[in-house]
Order: structure tokens, then C-alpha cells, then sequence
């Protein structure tokens, strides 16, 4: 039995697939590319998979992962999974990393410690000039309190705990906010709160969010950090956000 970690990228039309979709369309992909995967038993075998974040309808992602479970690998071993699952991809979805995970109690969904974000406003819904240097004072207040949704219903939380980068550049803006199942923060959300804060509505057409990576959480020598979810040598610390808008840039 091998676990694996694949990290996949999600563009194009297909960012409109809701996140059942995209599990039933790799399942599909796994049985095309004839990919000795493990079932589980009893009477509904099914595919022993893992997605770590479910992406919201209508985001790009340059950083989605998913865990699966061979009884073996194919010919190529790893490289060889990567492979087989491109060749039988549509066009919108690309696994472009993939590695063996050595301790079984390492699960994606429970990893998931923070993720990436940009976003940007969509032409016309832009607010007035002046909008980064409100939004960075709106971020580096004290505590941030909005109404947030969860399944019990409505409660008022600060999400300034949850923040851990906000970066403007010309018309950017780049977020590394608090993720996972335990609760977290959508970039959505924080715009929305932002916007609401200045009277200005916001909708589901305001924005245009694109997620780059997902991360987990560690500590060394050095402290708390985060880093991919297939490590890739690049970590970063933060204790303290880091709130700037880089004028001129």
C-alpha cells in the first residue's frame, strides 16, 4: 500500500466545478489512467482519496492537493502516476508535483494550516483612490469583528488572529490568511467586511480571488513556520502579520 500527495492546478472554465464535481472528475481520471488505486470495503467500495482545502466555485488555484492510496505504483514508479494522470486531464486541471507520504497519520485535510491568495477587483468595482491605505489601516486595527457563518449558525468573531499577510501592489492584493478545517479565514470575506466597512456593497462579481499555494505549519530552530504541503525547501516565518501596501511599485 503507497500513499501519495499530488498537487494539481485548477484554471480555466473548469474553476466553475464545485468541489464534489472535482472529486468525481478524478475519480474518473484515476480509473482512465488505469491507476492501480485502493478501494476502501464493505458494501460501497470506494476510492481511498483526500482533498486537503475545497476551493470555492469560481477560483483559480495554482496550489490544490490531493491524497490517494495505490496498492502499487504503475511503470516509472511516482513520475509515472504524474504522467499518467496528465495524459487522460482535461484541459484546466494539471498535476504538476506529486510525492510519497512516509507517515500515515499525515492526512492533507489535516495539515492545512494557512493558503495564499490574490485577489484583484474586477473592472468598475474597484473603490475610490485611496483604497490601499484604507485597507491596510483596516487591517492593522486591533481586532477585526464580523459576523462569520459557520454550521452553528452566526457569531461574531475577530479575524485579525487570522491574518497573516496582507501585501497591495499597484492593483494586487496578496493574503496569507489562516485555513483549514479547525476554521479560517476566506479572502472573501475580509474584502467583503473591508468594503462594508467603507458603505460600499460588495457581491460575488466584485472580486477575482486566485489561490497560489497551501500550506502547513511547523516550528524549528528558527520558530513557528509555513510551507507547502510538498515541501519544497521554501519556508516562511511569521509571529507578527505583515501588513504593507508597496506604493509605487
Amino acid at each position: 500500500m503507497i500513499r501519495v500527495r499530488i498537487k494539481f492546478t485548477k484554471h480555466g472554465p473548469i474553476k466553475y466545478l464545485g468541489h464534489l464535481d472535482v472529486m468525481r472528475y478524478f475519480q474518473k481520471a484515476i480509473r482512465r489512467a488505469h491507476l492501480d488505486v485502493k478501494y476502501s470495503e464493505g458494501y460501497h467500495p470506494h476510492q481511498l482519496l483526500g482533498f486537503a482545502q475545497p476551493l470555492g466555485v469560481g477560483i483559480t488555484s495554482d496550489g490544490e492537493y490531493l491524497d490517494m492510496t495505490l496498492n502499487t505504483l504503475p511503470g516509472g514508479g511516482l513520475q509515472g502516476v504524474l504522467q499518467a494522470l496528465n495524459d487522460v486531464m482535461h484541459e484546466g486541471i494539471e498535476v504538476i508535483k506529486i510525492m510519497e507520504l512516509t507517515d500515515t497519520k499525515d492526512k492533507a485535510m489535516t495539515q492545512v494550516a494557512a493558503a495564499a491568495y490574490t485577489v484583484r477587483f474586477r473592472e468598475g468595482h474597484a473603490p475610490a483612490s485611496g483604497w490601499e491605505e484604507a485597507l491596510v489601516n483596516f487591517c492593522t486595527a486591533d481586532t477585526i469583528n464580523i459576523m462569520k457563518r459557520s454550521k452553528k449558525g452566526e457569531k461574531e468573531t475577530d479575524i485579525k488572529p487570522m491574518i497573516h499577510e496582507v501585501l497591495i501592489m499597484d492593483d494586487t492584493i496578496c493574503l496569507i490568511l489562516t485555513s483549514g478545517n479547525e476554521g479560517g479565514l476566506r479572502p472573501e470575506l475580509l474584502l467583503h467586511a473591508f468594503l462594508q466597512s467603507r458603505g460600499l456593497e460588495a457581491t460575488p462579481a466584485t472580486l477575482i480571488v486566485h489561490r497560489l499555494d497551501t500550506y502547513q505549519e511547523g516550528v524549528d530552530e528558527e520558530g513557528r513556520y509555513f510551507e507547502p504541503l510538498i515541501p519544497d525547501g521554501s519556508k516562511f516565518y511569521r509571529e507578527d502579520p505583515l501588513i504593507l501596501y508597496a506604493k509605487g511599485s
